[in-house]
């Protein structure tokens, strides 16, 4: 793992942390890299080896300075930026944990995770245009359209930061922390037959969904746990993206 300047933060000190991705250092050395290089594979702050990667130029996603005060973030161009990790085994249990933080500058769909050999995908996280925030989960048997899906009532404000939290826990409910709260639930639904098994094949897709429809924005913070967190827990993370993007948390 990196010892660059982000070794000690929150995020890797909670439990069960599969993937993190720091806008800000997305060489994982704690020094920001020029304005406008192009990243091909992300460095994954978590230590277990889920870097996504693009190998080709084009598409991959630029390191901009600046963008929230003197923190970088990576820009997504809306065309064809995306990033790709097969055999994305992170949200493989009944509970996870999401944490988004990004910038709109149009539409944005920032993270999407689909069994390989199933067109429909199997869990789906993404936005819906830049006005309401969906959470979709579709059940691993299905082949269609369907499961269940939380939903935001809050509209999705552009070109500021914002942090949304999406979990399920082992009951099978699946939550949608709304926009820059601390606690307040969207819609809450239910679907026992969501849990992902090991093997599932995933593919995690990073600015676009399934390489078909892509992000405009940047991407400040991409963090998944294969666990759910206690209240404190997941408050300490939220007010740590909150803290280092200048974004106020609503209780």
């Amino acid at each position: 793992m990196s010892k660059g300047s982000y070794i000690t933060n929150v995020p890797i000190t909670v439990p069960g942390c599969v993937l993190y991705l720091d806008g800000n250092d997305p060489n994982g050395t704690g020094v920001p890299p020029a304005d406008a290089t192009a990243i091909a594979t992300p460095f994954d702050f978590s230590g277990a080896a889920n870097a996504p990667t693009q190998g080709t130029g084009s598409k991959q996603a630029l390191f901009k300075r600046d963008i929230v005060g003197s923190r970088g973030a990576l820009l997504f161009d809306g065309v064809d930026d995306t990033y790709v990790k097969t055999n994305f085994e992170g949200c493989s249990l009944a509970d996870y944990e999401i944490y988004i933080a990004f910038t709109s500058i149009s539409n944005f769909r920032p993270c999407n995770i689909q069994k390989s050999d199933q067109a429909s995908g199997i869990l789906q996280d993404f936005a819906l245009g830049a006005t309401t925030w969906r959470f979709l989960h579709r059940k691993p048997i299905s082949t269609s359209g369907g499961g269940a899906q939380s939903v935001l009532a809050s509209a999705i404000t552009q070109n500021v930061p914002v942090i949304v939290n999406d979990r399920r826990d082992s009951a099978g409910a699946i939550y949608a922390t709304n926009v820059n709260k601390l606690t307040a639930d969207g819609t809450v639904a239910t679907s026992a037959a969501d849990a992902l098994g090991v093997g599932n094949n995933l593919n995690l897709y990073v600015g676009s969904a399934a390489d078909i429809t892509f992000t405009s924005g940047y991407l400040h913070y991409l963090i998944i746990y294969n666990v759910t967190h206690t209240t404190a827990q997941r408050q300490s993370i939220l007010r740590f993206m909150a803290n280092s993007l200048g974004v106020s948390l609503a209780a």
